[in-house]
């Protein structure tokens, strides 16, 4: 701003607008017609032997700068556990199986908006200058694999899991969970390959649109992979647990489940009290086959059926359980 003031000691005997406002324009001072009003007010308490307070004659105005780019989310993130949460396999916590940490994309789905800077305007100080804004810079997004931009969107080229960070976006085609599958991962629906550095626990569904791997073992839980399913430590399914590969399955051992492959089912030691189809050969080339249903289209080898303990067993061979469902 620009103020005129005068000091007591050089009130003038007479004043005139006309004087102060040549000796403003020598300054180059631009004024509007509210800082002209207040010249004049000025000039009149002088005149009238007042000694005014000092008047704003003229304002300049700041700079607003521009607002920089943004990239606005599209897709949802992921829903919030409690990895404390009881693991409780009533019907009251079946909602916390629902929850998943994965975030899942489909192909062709939008992911991020990039919206353009904003201007802003300049300024002017009290002589008429510009006083020139801050620039701002475009939202910067490093595009990953899998990704792909038209515009201002940015989709994915493929189902899989969407992972932003660090201004780099990119859809992974496997997904790794580095520990078991409860309460803090939640139920997983994923399009490709899958590994799981754990266990899955009692009553949690895994579903792959690819190969399944689980490095530790299976409860009771639900596993389908498209492909193949290799459980390296093992299958407990407790009653409840259900496996599925549209080709092989592959495990250390399988007691109380129900395991059904569009190819073969290998497993190293034992198979008891299971219902196992498989539409290619059962293999349990150094185990045994104990109780349970088993129905292999292909054929099967197995070191020893049953048990000395008479324990029911029935191996069904040549016949298309496929089949016989449908007709």
């Amino acid at each position: 701003i620009a103020t005129l003031s005068l000091h007591a000691a050089e009130l003038p005997d007479q004043a005139s607008s006309g004087d102060l406002f040549r000796q403003i324009s020598g300054m180059k001072l631009t004024l509007d017609e509210e800082g002209k009003k207040a010249v004049e007010d000025f000039v009149v308490q002088l005149n009238q032997k007042e000694s005014p307070e000092p008047a704003i004659i003229a304002r300049g105005r700041e700079p607003e700068p521009d607002k920089s780019g943004e990239v606005e989310i599209l897709f949802a993130g992921p829903i919030e556990t409690d990895p404390q949460a009881e693991e409780s396999q009533d019907a009251s916590s079946q909602s916390h199986y629902e929850h998943s940490s994965v975030i899942v994309v489909d192909q062709g789905q939008e992911l991020l908006r990039l919206i353009p800077p904003q201007e802003g305007t300049d300024g002017v100080d009290v002589f008429g200058m510009t006083i020139p804004r801050k620039l701002a810079c475009e939202a910067q997004i490093r595009l990953g694999p899998n990704v792909n931009q038209e515009g201002d969107t940015i989709y994915a080229a493929c189902a899989g899991k969407v992972e932003y960070s660090d201004e780099k976006i990119q859809v992974e085609l496997s997904l790794e969970i580095p520990g078991n599958v409860d309460f803090s991962v939640g139920n997983v629906d994923f399009p490709g390959e899958i590994y799981i550095a754990k266990n899955v626990l009692d009553l949690f569904e895994v579903r792959g649109g690819n190969d399944v791997a689980v490095h530790g073992m299976a409860e009771g839980a639900e596993i389908h992979a498209q492909r193949d399913l290799v459980v390296t430590g093992g299958i407990a399914g407790k009653h409840k647990g259900v496996f599925s590969a549209g080709q092989d399955i592959k495990s250390k051992y399988i007691v109380n489940a129900t395991v059904r492959a569009g190819r073969n089912i290998e497993v190293d030691k034992e198979i008891v009290q299971s219902n196992l189809t498989c539409q290619g050969r059962l293999l349990v080339e150094n185990g045994d086959l104990i109780g349970g249903h088993a129905i292999a289209l292909g054929g099967a080898t197995v070191r020893t059926l049953g048990s000395e303990a008479n324990t029911r067993t029935i191996l069904e061979l040549g016949i298309d359980q496929e089949l016989q469902e449908r007709y």
